[in-house]
């Protein structure tokens, strides 16, 4: 039998995006949402949810538990099921969302194919990189927020704690080495 050496995936700054570029993205999409809410919404819900674009398409009226304020994730590519709390805007733009695309009850609220939501997402975001750089963004920025691995893991749905730890080593690696060229006592 070949023994398989697995490659440990590596996190950097070309799969999220940066504080920069997080907030051109953030003036940009508010700005599309404001001009056509049915096309961007989407984009928006995978920003503030860490939703790969296969469980974004999965999601349906009965996904929004709306006594808490959040969304349930059904999930793909053997990870778990996960409910992710959303913002009150955040939530209220989603009720808004419904109304206007007229979405009705146990329908799916984003029924785009996958191309429209890539072609909704080239138009807004601000450097060239991947769609899934927002699930990168949204667990990046529950790291440096909360510094709690497990969080992230859990937000993530993945089933395995070594899948989720490239983002706290590379915060870590980021702040060593910042450490290490910072002048002292400063």
């Amino acid at each position: 039998m070949e023994n398989k050496k697995r490659i440990r995936y590596q996190i950097n700054s070309s799969k999220f995006l940066t504080d920069f570029e997080r907030l051109d993205f953030e003036q940009r999409l508010n700005h599309a949402i404001g001009r056509d809410i049915k096309r961007f919404t989407p984009i928006l819900i995978a920003y503030k949810t860490g939703c790969r674009i296969s469980e974004l398409r999965l999601l349906d009226t009965s996904s929004i538990d709306h006594d808490g304020q959040f969304l349930f994730i059904k999930a793909t590519k053997g990870s778990n099921d996960r409910e992710i709390p959303l913002e009150p805007n955040i939530y209220a733009l989603l009720l808004q969302y419904i109304q206007d695309a007229r979405v009705k009850s146990g329908s799916v609220l984003f029924p785009s194919h996958r191309s429209s939501i890539i072609r909704a997402w080239d138009q807004v975001r601000p450097v060239k990189k991947k769609f899934h750089s927002l699930r990168h963004t949204f667990a990046i920025n529950i790291f440096r927020t909360h510094r709690d691995i497990r969080l992230v893991q859990v937000a993530l749905g993945h089933r395995n704690i070594n899948n989720t730890m490239v983002y706290a080593e590379y915060i870590y690696s980021k702040e060593e080495l910042r450490k290490l060229i910072s002048p002292v006592g400063a």
